[in-house]
């Protein structure tokens, strides 16, 4: 009997422990994958600016500036004082500023 026991768990290990050598099964995990997204993180700075006014009176004024990062590097600097502006961020391959456009 308990050769009987032994010999069926063995038939049954080969039996499950077989699996077709199919490669349908792998186009289905590409296709699940999700997508690597680039990481886009925000941060706000207020400067404040202090200046001498009419009658030696100390003036102040803040800004208040957004800045938008993509992969470690700014991608977008807004000021959100002036509504509409803003300046957008280009990099080549190795990282460097290229090019800085302004709305």
């Amino acid at each position: 009997m308990k050769n009987k026991i032994v010999l069926l768990n063995i038939l049954l290990f080969i039996l499950f422990s077989c699996s077709s050598d199919n490669d349908d099964n792998d186009d289905l995990d590409v296709i699940n994958k999700p997508e690597s997204k680039t990481q886009k993180v925000i941060h706000h700075l207020s400067i404040k600016e202090v200046f001498i006014g009419e009658n030696n009176t100390p003036q102040y004024d803040t800004n208040t500036y957004e800045f938008s990062y993509e992969n470690g590097q700014v991608s977008k600097l807004t000021n959100l004082e002036e509504e509409g502006s803003y300046r957008n961020f280009e990099y080549d391959k190795d990282k460097k500023l290229i090019k800085t456009i302004e709305y």
